[in-house]
């Protein structure tokens, strides 16, 4: 039988495995994979949440610190890159809207011209 300090320790090892390649994925920008990458993790939070603190050995406390702090700088990337798409969103319909206004414009006048050129005169 596991004793509670090595199944603490061999869930740390997982979740390490697990907050790496939740930031290899949003660096790749991989949400598709990082949502499953963090549904992956779920239980091995909550089993580690049930192990509690006076499982762990010093080691493992500070492997579990860093990675909340890694884990914390991947979800402060995954911010900067919702924003930015969020950005290049409104860019994108403020253009359509452009497009939209002025396109009757030069749409009737390419019509007109056409028109023109199709005339015979004479």
């Amino acid at each position: 039988m596991e004793t509670r300090e090595h199944a603490f320790s061999r869930l740390v090892r997982a979740l390490q495995t697990l907050v790496e390649q939740e930031a290899a994925q949003i660096a790749a920008r991989d949400y598709r994979g990082v949502v499953k990458t963090q549904q992956r993790a779920t239980p091995v939070v909550a089993r580690l949440a049930e192990l509690g603190a006076s499982a762990a050995d010093a080691d493992s406390l500070v492997r579990v610190a860093a990675l909340m702090v890694r884990r914390q700088q991947s979800q402060d990337l995954l911010a900067v890159q919702i924003a930015q798409t969020g950005e290049a969103l409104r860019r994108s319909s403020e253009s359509k809207r452009r497009i939209s206004q002025i396109a009757p414009a030069y749409g009737t006048a390419a019509r007109a011209h056409a028109a023109r050129r199709l005339c015979a005169v004479g």
